[in-house]
């Protein structure tokens, strides 16, 4: 159960646990919490409450006693109620899931029912260290560490026409949401006169409103993502600070796509990749532009670490060996 339109995680996931298990049914919850009118926003998606919530919560309860599963997996199951998985473990579910890929002790990812559901998952799986603890405190009766995934259907090389490469091409490439923190790093980097490409959510939002570097910076699913990815010479991994982030999606997504990285440094992403082999960080504004200059000038060893990063990401974090791993610690401990 997640959000799962084309592209997203939650359909990745969901395809790799189908792979896996054999069989798998999926409820996507978008339909039921996409509002399109403001009220109503603040009312399914800030409040929790209302007849999209509860209308979700009877079709789980509805497909849960069709399908009659052993296992539930949940992706960040914000509007479910206690009483509906409850419920749902009295229909006969053995083991109960939740997982996110998000930083929940963050007032933006919590409710109210999540808070209360807590104690009823069996699991929770999450891709954040700093939330082990605390999700333990907060009365999860166990909590499983999985690191970031990506899926091999979408994040790949990908070989871009002409028209791409007018469309995708740059010295230095960002994909993710805007923050202030981010306007002012590529604004930057914009002035020394690099090529910047732009993509993501939330770019309405930017204060300098009338540099075309953020004209249009739309949201990328599937191959147009990968090929955003693949056309920059140097893909940013920039971390959230509204979220507190010490990796991303895209820490494993980019170099999955063959492409080179160039990350926020932190012990996190070293384990992740060789540094200098299989990707590259910095820790200052300093050492970025430093490495940006001296990577954009060889070519040959730009692109040698971004097939080392591409090799390192096919050894272990596709979507199926992460949810392999993480499944077999259930069953095992079960």
């Amino acid at each position: 159960m997640g959000q799962l339109p084309r592209g997203s995680t939650s359909e990745s996931r969901h395809q790799a646990l189908r792979s896996i298990v054999g069989e798998a049914a999926a409820l996507d919850v978008l339909p039921w919490i996409d509002a399109k009118q403001w009220w109503d926003q603040v009312l399914t998606n800030h409040l929790y409450a209302g007849t999209h919530v509860s209308g979700l919560n009877r079709l789980i309860l509805e497909k849960s006693g069709a399908f009659h599963p052993d296992m539930i997996w949940v992706d960040r199951g914000l509007h479910l109620w206690p009483e509906t998985l409850q419920a749902v473990r009295a229909q006969g579910a053995r083991t109960l899931v939740h997982f996110s890929p998000d930083n929940h002790r963050i007032l933006g990812n919590q409710s109210r029912h999540y808070f209360e559901g807590i104690p009823l998952y069996d699991v929770h799986v999450t891709t954040k260290t700093d939330n082990l603890d605390w999700l333990r405190r907060c009365g999860a009766p166990r909590v499983e560490f999985m690191g970031k995934a990506f899926d091999p259907e979408i994040h790949r090389p990908l070989s871009l026409s002409p028209q791409d490469r007018e469309k995708f091409g740059c010295d230095i490439g960002f994909v993710g949401h805007w923050e202030p923190a981010r306007e002012r790093l590529l604004l930057g980097l914009q002035r020394r006169g690099y090529r910047l490409k732009v993509w993501g959510g939330g770019w309405q939002r930017v204060r300098d409103t009338r540099n075309p570097l953020f004209a249009d910076c739309p949201h990328l699913v599937g191959d147009d993502y990968a090929k955003a990815i693949g056309g920059a010479k140097i893909n940013l991994c920039l971390l959230s600070e509204w979220f507190q982030d010490k990796t991303t999606a895209r820490s494993v997504e980019i170099p999955a796509c063959g492409t080179f990285m160039l990350a926020e440094r932190n012990e996190e992403h070293q384990a992740l990749f060789k540094e200098g082999v299989e990707a590259e960080f910095y820790s200052d504004r300093e050492e970025l532009l430093k490495k940006i200059d001296y990577y954009l000038q060889h070519d040959l060893e730009r692109q040698a670490i971004a097939q080392a990063g591409r090799a390192r990401c096919l050894n272990g974090y596709g979507n199926e060996d992460r949810l392999r791993d993480v499944l077999n610690r259930i069953v095992k401990r079960s």
